[in-house]
This record gives C-alpha cells, structure tokens and sequence, in this order.
C-alpha cells in the first residue's frame, strides 16, 4: 500500500512552434502511479507505473537500491501492433495481433551503460496486413512465431534467440 496518483483520458499531443494544430501521439485511458511511503524511510524508493495504452497494459517498477542502483522491471501486455505507429518517409507496415515485453534490468543511477539484465520482446496472433517499402508491395504474411530476447551486459544488448516464423519466411 501507498500513495498513489490516477488520470483517466490522457492524450499526449505534440505541437511545433509555429504549427496552427497539435498532432496527436499517444492516448492513455487510464494511469496510476504508487509511491511506498515505507521504501522511502528505509531509504530504498519504490514505484509502481501501470497504464492503458495502444490497447493494452504496461506496467512498470522501479526501485532505487544500495549505492544508488535502480532495478527496473517492466511488462507490457495486449498492445495492439495495428495501434502502433509503423511508417516512415519510404515505407509503411499495417500489422495486426498483440506485442508483449518483458524486461528486469538493474543500473547504477545516471549511468545506463552499466546496465545488465533480460529484455524479451514478442507477438502473438501477428500478421502483416499490408506493406510497402520504396515501390514493392509486401504480400500478406501471417507469422506463427516471433520474439527476440536480449542479455544485456555493461549497457549493451546480445541477442540470445531471436525467430521469425511463418509459411512464408523463417530467420
């Protein structure tokens, strides 16, 4: 138990200086953020993030250790691919199914290239809908298996599996 923050309804707009309208970035239907009152007097601040958004769930926890390190722990589930943004200048992907993340990371305050950890990353029920890149029209594809998980070691990230799987492709 703790203290807590909640908003409902959160948009996430960005605005350049001379732009007559915001362009929209992010919505969040709900967040909550908890503080434990408790870690703080021992000396060992904890925090809770959980949020709605791209229409699943993210949570996030965050404690500050001894000699100031932060152990990082972080889920997200449900997180529609189709509400993600996924073009650029050249190419766009529609794809539809769920992403889902894991991560536990810890790292000295300020100093991220010291980290060392796990971060998984995945998808369930994926599929490109449609794609293009430069002139090629990409073909619809549905993926029967997709992840990647990571090591990391002294901030930087080593692929222990990584897999793209589907009657069409496999790396």
């Amino acid at each position: 138990n703790g203290i807590g923050l909640s908003l409902e309804d959160i948009k996430l707009l960005e605005k350049e200086r001379r732009a007559k309208e915001a362009k929209f970035l992010l919505q969040s239907e709900r967040l909550n953020l908890g503080i434990s009152p408790l870690s703080v007097l021992t000396g060992s601040p904890a925090a809770t993030l959980t949020s709605e958004v791209f229409g699943g769930e993210i949570q996030v926890y965050a404690k500050q250790g001894p000699k100031d390190n932060i152990h990082l722990q972080s889920t997200a589930s449900d997180i529609s691919l189709a509400t993600l943004p996924t073009s650029g200048a050249a190419w766009s992907l529609d794809f539809l199914g769920q992403l889902k993340l894991d991560s536990d990371i810890n790292f000295p305050l300020n100093r991220f290239s010291k980290a060392k950890g796990t971060l998984s990353l995945g998808a369930e029920n994926m599929k490109l809908e449609s794609g293009t890149i430069l002139i090629k029209t990409l073909p619809e594809i549905t993926f029967n298996e997709v992840g990647i998980d990571f090591d990391l070691e002294k901030g930087k990230a080593t692929v222990k599996k990584g897999i793209v799987a589907s009657d069409k492709l496999d790396v």
